[in-house]
């Protein structure tokens, strides 16, 4: 039972860091909507986009 118990905490863990990081791509994506567009906003908007729709896939893989 105990076993049961730690994967489930583990479980957990990985759900709340994976959605964190699912969050921390969406405020940086919303961000760089907001800054004037130069080459490194436009980079990291890419990135964070491509980081969102990745999360997303896993999510729902």
């Amino acid at each position: 039972m105990l076993k049961f118990m730690e994967k489930l905490a583990e479980l957990k863990r990985a759900k709340l860091l994976a959605l964190s990081l699912l969050l921390i791509a969406a405020a940086l994506f919303i961000t760089t909507l907001l800054l004037p567009p130069t080459p490194w906003v436009s980079a990291l908007k890419a990135i964070s986009e491509a980081a969102m729709v990745g999360a997303l896939a896993d999510w729902f893989a």
